[in-house]
């Protein structure tokens, strides 16, 4: 009997967890975009600078700056799959605005994704969309 009691608050309390990743520490860090559509995205010397996002597991929140914008919005995830919602926001132009405007299309195509240590794969279907690496 307190074997199954043990089991299931243990059960319970994990399916409580923001958290719902291979690992319990996939949201920390800021995850920089390295790779959109397979193309190798150029990292500048300014790190806020950098297309990337960071994930706030708790209340299942993004943010970052797509290239020329800051960008946010909320997701939904569960067991390798995850959908990206984005939220309106102040739009200035830059020279960015073609490549932003990809990588925001391609967030949000995205309906899976895979961490393995630092780097996440997100993907629609079998095709690699985004390849981010946590700095």
């Amino acid at each position: 009997m307190k074997v199954c009691l043990l089991f299931a608050v243990a059960v319970l309390l994990f399916s409580c967890s923001p958290k719902l990743a291979p690992d319990n520490n996939w949201a920390i860090g800021r995850w920089v975009l390295t790779e959109l559509k397979e193309v190798p995205v150029q990292i500048t010397g300014n790190p806020s600078k950098n297309a990337h996002l960071i994930f706030e597991p708790a209340g299942k929140k993004y943010r970052g700056f797509g290239g020329c914008n800051d960008i946010n919005g909320t997701y939904i995830i569960s067991s390798g799959k995850i959908k990206f919602v984005a939220q309106s926001g102040k739009l200035a132009g830059c020279p960015d605005v073609p490549f932003e405007t990809t990588f925001l299309s391609a967030l949000n195509d995205v309906d899976k994704y895979s961490v393995t240590g630092n780097v996440m794969i997100l993907k629609k279907g079998r095709t690699t969309l985004i390849k981010l690496e946590r700095k």
